[in-house]
């Protein structure tokens, strides 16, 4: 783990800052307001630095030895976000951009008129009647009032800190005219509100589903509004994965790559050490409203009488010529050099110039290099697939970061089977297990559609092969193989029945469970549910209080030492369905039974350890948590691996025996421990004895849960 200064101006900053300190991260936050620090989730890993900082002082703060910066302002705070970048490459810190979601679709029925700013936006209002709702914050309101020029129309809705109102009112906004509120505000109460004010028009900024765009958007339509939209400024980052990634905080080892890979274009893992390396790259271009479009964009390259090269990263879809986009096909037919893998380049190589050259290359740095020594003025990167969907688009990107780089989407394979295979794909569940680990059986159980990209020869089968190991081999698959070419295959099958399947090149899939059911939320499954043998197990509510203290996340990985029948596995396995869990059992029998337990729930992230604890501990990943239900004497030895994987890791023991307590006293004076907690728990279950019930006790148990933390 590392330390981490995060400039979180956004709920998405805020929450991430929370999350990395619940990992065992040491985070800074950084924050504007006083305001914005009483948002913050405070602990002992996490210190919330409040105020504006300059870029002098941004490079003062993060020469005090942080490992990564991470940008988490608000997305249209542009001038900070440069200030910060421009301070990470003075300081030698990598640069990390959250980037907060885009909404993906309009509300049906919405009148919307984009603009570029706040100015913009009330130029276009002046003269036109009617009330003016603004929701784009306090920082514009005095130039928006201004361009306005009748501050009375305006009803502003802000944030509930003093400088906001100041603001407002010195723009010539009278106290009636304010809503001092915290956000996300819903659907129902966004209606009210319009209606309320009576206001005609919406003023508002593309601030993602986060920051309650839809609603707003959806509560304009039901008001009759007109929605001024101000355009998100352009950029590239990454999502909140791509950041867990980016630090190491995976499920999988900590040197995993910042982005997957899609198809042919693997990622190399992210450098780090100077802002060159990690520096966010250009801006994608976006065809919308008065934004120039992607086909213009590239005949301007062609025009351009300057030394800068434009680089297209193009999405060929599935691969054939007529699936392609025209914007892709004219970056293919305009550039003066491709790039791209072998079967991309022979796909196209009857539609390029004639004078066009070619690389054949996939890694980022390989193709950087082939752009660097390259005296093309357009040069066009073929990407497999759809460039936004588990695509090396996005590290290649970031690996170009010097040139001027567009990103063109290619077809989306997920729209392409479904409409063959005559099925709606609004509701499906979306993974790829093309390169990536993924537990593909928790989707399936818990969804009725499941799409899956997969890559390999063998790809397919290995997928069913795993389905059926996890009892789901009764369910439905479709199988796209070669799409959008001559030798273009569907099949439709059962997965039991597909297990042996190849194809050549990647391969998409939707397996349909007409018996999915949603995943459980809550931990507490009954005794019954589990195979019991003669091996021991913890019971349901030892389990239940042990899981609560643990505090597991989707992502975690997690060790069961001592797992004897591996109910507590179980739990954990399904609480974590994005993590791992190692179930360490020395006794065979008992091991055995873990097996058929997790043959039985279905569990492909879940691996049964045969061995002793702590020997082979060290083969494992790092783990995030760990819960020791027996370590037959070898308690301290135990600990001293566990904090030697992870330092700041969460540890949950338990203790029927009196030299197990006798070792929980010991711990307790482990500098390494802190949050130290001990609950002693006895519990009574009915047993019926003829017409009477008694309550039956169970033997005490002690349940002691602690951090680790830096050695005192």
């Amino acid at each position: 783990m590392s330390d981490v200064l995060i400039f979180s101006g956004t709920e998405d900053g805020r929450l991430l800052a929370e999350r990395l300190s619940r990992a065992g991260f040491c985070v800074t936050a950084c924050v504007a307001t006083a305001y914005g620090e009483e948002l913050v989730d405070q602990h002992e890993n996490l210190k919330v630095l409040t105020g504006r900082l300059d870029e002098n002082a941004m490079v003062t703060l993060m020469q005090q030895g942080f490992d990564h910066v991470v940008d988490a302002t608000h997305p249209y705070a542009v001038e900070v976000s440069a200030n910060i970048k421009a301070a990470c490459g003075k300081a030698g810190v990598p640069y990390l951009r959250l980037l907060r979601p885009v909404s993906d679709t309009i509300a049906p029925g919405a009148r919307v008129h984009t603009v570029d700013s706040a100015v913009e936006a009330a130029a276009y209002l002046r003269g036109k009647s009617g009330l003016v709702f603004v929701s784009t914050g306090s920082k514009e309101i005095g130039r928006f009032a201004e361009a306005l020029g009748e501050p009375e129309r305006i009803i502003a809705r802000v944030l509930p800190d003093e400088a906001s109102l100041d603001l407002c009112l010195k723009a010539g906004l009278k106290k009636k005219q304010i809503i001092a509120m915290q956000g996300p505000f819903s659907e129902a109460l966004n209606t009210a509100m319009f209606t309320q004010t009576g206001a005609a028009f919406l003023v508002t900024k593309e601030s993602g589903p986060t920051g309650g765009f839809p609603e707003k958007l959806r509560s304009a339509v039901a008001c009759d509004m007109e929605t001024v939209l101000i355009r998100r400024p352009e950029e590239m980052g990454l999502d909140e994965a791509g950041i867990l990634r980016a630090l190491g905080l995976t499920a999988e080892s900590a040197t995993a790559p910042l982005s997957a890979t899609s198809d042919e274009n693997v990622a190399a893992s992210a450098e780090t050490g100077s802002a060159d390396q990690t520096a966010v790259a250009a801006p994608i271009s976006a065809a919308s409203d008065g934004n120039a479009s992607a086909s213009a964009k590239i005949g301007a390259a062609l025009t351009t009488t300057d030394a800068t090269r434009r680089v297209i990263l193009a999405g060929i879809g599935m691969g054939s010529w007529d699936g392609m986009t025209g914007d892709v096909q004219r970056a293919v037919r305009e550039a003066d050099l491709l790039i791209g893998a072998d079967r991309m380049l022979a796909s196209v190589s009857d539609k390029m110039r004639p004078t066009a050259k070619t690389v054949s290359a996939y890694m980022p740095k390989v193709i950087k290099a082939a752009i660097d020594e390259s005296e093309a003025k357009l040069v066009t990167v073929l990407l497999s697939g759809d460039t936004g969907f588990y695509s090396g688009a996005r590290k290649l990107a970031d690996t170009l970061a010097d040139y001027d780089v567009t990103i063109l989407p290619g077809a989306s394979t997920v729209s392409y089977l479904a409409a063959k295979a005559g099925i709606s794909w609004d509701d499906m569940c979306l993974i790829s297990v093309h390169g990536r680990a993924m537990n593909a059986a928790h989707a399936v159980r818990h969804n009725r559609k499941v799409f899956a990209l997969v890559g390999g020869k063998t790809g397919i089968g290995e997928l069913c092969t795993e389905l059926v190991a996890c009892g789901l081999g009764e369910t439905t698959i479709i199988i796209g193989s070669n799409l959008s070419y001559d030798n273009e295959s569907i099949t439709r099958a059962l997965v039991r029945d597909m297990t042996a399947y190849t194809a050549d090149g990647v391969s998409a899939a939707i397996i349909l469970n007409d018996e999915a059911r949603p995943a459980m939320t809550t931990h507490g499954l009954p005794d019954e549910a589990f195979i019991r043998g003669k091996a021991p197990m913890t019971k349901a509510e030892i389990r239940a209080v042990s899981l609560t203290k643990m505090g597991l996340y989707a992502d975690s990985v997690i060790y069961d030492i001592g797992a004897g029948t591996g109910s507590v596995s179980i739990e954990c396995a399904l609480r974590a369905p994005e993590g791992h869990v190692y179930a360490i059992e020395k006794k065979e029998e008992a091991a055995a039974l873990c097996e058929e337990n997790k043959k039985n729930f279905g569990l492909s992230n879940l691996t049964v350890i045969r061995g002793t604890a702590p020997d082979g501990l060290e083969e494992l990943p790092a783990p995030t948590h760990a819960f020791i239900g027996g370590s037959t004497g070898h308690m301290m030895e135990v600990l001293d691996v566990l904090y030697a994987k992870n330092p700041r890791m969460r540890v949950v023991i338990t203790a029927i025996t009196l030299e197990t307590v006798a070792e929980m006293t010991e711990i307790c004076k482990d500098k390494r421990v802190k949050d130290v907690e001990i609950v002693s728990l006895q519990s009574a279950v009915d047993k019926k004895a003829g017409p009477y019930h008694l309550m039956m006790g169970g033997n005490p148990v002690y349940i002691m849960s602690f951090n680790f933390g830096e050695e005192a």
